[in-house]
């Protein structure tokens, strides 16, 4: 009711609408989409400081040989269970959390600064030089990246370094074709002409203006493909490439369980499980790094 007696109509936007109370502001936060994105950055956060501090989280020595306690099922006291030298599954993945997102992110890292170069070039030069790298991307491109990771790891020997090599050249195409997209997108706007016709150095229109406004779509391809990275990096050592017993490492934990699955599931079914969430949760943040870039 206004002052003057008269009913006051002004809409509430006009007004000024009151503020969200907070419960209906957290209830927003738990639509399917936020949820998801919540529940995936907080499993990633407890895989990461799993790597960070394994003796926080691990309850029994990794290395440790019971034979009275060999294939225990899961229990409160062996979340995981035991193996069939006793040695607590929980413990033994915890500890290879390490190993294995180090190689991932080593992985990842060689891919990025390989393909970031590759890209700009390609995209910003042109010419003879897009064509020659473009056709060495399309050869990437074509052999399947666990083959051509399997030919080099082959080569360089068994190692987690050796598999997060071998793994990072297979994704030098996917991240370098995203990359020329880029620049080929930006090159030619107004802010890189100008700097062209001021005489800057391209080294530097490249550094300054192209590779901050290409690289969005990148990063989050590399969230995409930490997935895959682990995925890779778990499959070589699943095959015998990686760290060499009795190092823990999530690929060859599964492995230790294929010769007794049939009776002692959790061995290989526990960790694939957890791989396949942590891998689910790397492309759901992806996604929405996909909507801000």
């Amino acid at each position: 009711m206004a002052s003057d007696g008269i009913l006051d109509l002004t809409p509430g936007l006009l007004r000024g609408a009151p503020p969200v109370p907070g419960p209906a502001r957290w209830r927003s936060w738990l639509t399917p989409g936020h949820a998801s994105l919540a529940a995936a950055i907080l499993l990633l956060l407890l895989v990461a400081l799993w790597a960070a501090a394994p003796q926080l989280f691990a309850p029994f020595d990794p290395y440790a040989v019971n034979g009275r306690l060999k294939l225990l099922p899961p229990s409160p006291a062996h979340p995981f269970g035991t193996d069939g030298l006793g040695r607590d599954l929980f413990s033994r993945f915890v500890w290879g959390t390490r190993t294995t997102l180090v190689a991932a992110s080593a992985a990842l890292l060689l891919a990025f600064a390989a393909a970031s170069v590759l890209g700009l070039l390609a995209g910003y030069v042109g010419g003879l030089v897009d064509d020659v790298i473009s056709r060495l991307l399309d050869i990437l491109l074509a052999v399947p990246g666990l083959l051509i990771s399997l030919m080099l790891v082959t080569g360089l020997g068994f190692g987690s370094l050796n598999i997060a090599i071998a793994v990072g050249v297979s994704s030098v195409a996917a991240f370098a074709r995203v990359m020329r997209a880029e620049v080929l997108r930006i090159r030619h706007a107004d802010f890189v002409t100008a700097a062209r016709l001021c005489g800057v150095a391209w080294t530097v229109i490249l550094r300054r203006h192209v590779f901050p406004h290409a690289i969005g779509p990148v990063l989050a391809l590399t969230a995409l493909h930490f997935g895959g990275a682990v995925i890779a990096i778990c499959s070589l050592s699943f095959l015998g490439f990686g760290a060499q017993a009795p190092a823990p490492e999530w690929g060859n934990l599964i492995a230790g369980g294929r010769s007794v699955l049939a009776h002692a599931w959790w061995i290989s079914v526990l960790p694939g499980g957890v791989i396949v969430l942590v891998v689910l949760a790397a492309n759901r943040i992806s996604r929405q790094l996909e909507r801000i870039a």
